[in-house]
């Protein structure tokens, strides 16, 4: 579902599913091409509708004290795959719905360590579990919801302004993670409580 909000002239995708990632893309027909044109020609959305309509969301496209929980969801990526093993991939702005600027990675995390803690202003993410098992956490403030990271085949989609916490590392565990943007420090919010507060929630 597709919210037009004219006053702010941003636009929200609420429950998007991975197979509507592109107007190129299979199962995406006319239909989605015919709204994309129809909301460019309407001015509410400008320079932001693009050939893959429900994936090219960008950073702040939802008010910071609004949620972007529903938009969280576990992208199944590309794989190819015969007797000499698996291939998968991921390409920025079609099976995840930002261009990369930073990949980064965790490993020989300790026994029972936890990681993550904090927030992002602007910053999204893809999470994947190239190997070993663990869990992201993510809450608005409001609702909390779990995601348990097992295979190298899928990935976990993470907006902007929402708290994680990754835990339960199985031994081995390695997570990769494509960020949107550059690291920035200005970008973080590490007290939950100051998160709370931009969202515009009371503090604990």
């Amino acid at each position: 579902m597709i919210r037009l909000t004219s006053a702010i002239k941003r636009w929200r995708i609420t429950t998007p599913v991975a197979s509507e990632c592109g107007s190129d893309h299979p199962g995406v027909g006319p239909a989605w091409r015919r709204i994309a044109f129809t909301v460019s020609r309407a001015g509410v959305v400008r320079n932001r509708v693009g050939p893959f309509l429900s994936s090219c969301i960008r950073p702040a496209i939802v008010p910071a004290n609004k949620s972007t929980l529903d938009l969280a969801r576990i992208i199944e990526l590309p794989q190819r795959n015969d007797d000499r093993g698996g291939l998968g991939f991921v390409e920025a702005s079609r099976q995840i719905p930002f261009d990369v600027k930073r990949v980064y990675y965790m490993y020989d995390i300790a026994p029972g360590a936890a990681r993550g803690a904090h927030a992002h202003k602007a910053l999204q993410q893809l999470v994947i579990a190239a190997s070993g098992t663990f869990v992201v956490s993510l809450s608005d403030g409001v609702d909390t919801r779990h995601f348990e990271l097992n295979s190298p085949a899928s990935g976990l989609y993470v907006p902007h302004m929402l708290w994680r916490d990754l835990t339960d590392f199985s031994s081995q565990a390695f997570c990769l993670v494509l960020a949107s943007e550059y690291y920035d420090e200005a970008d973080y919010l590490r007290d939950y409580d100051a998160y709370l507060h931009v969202r515009g929630l009371p503090a604990r």
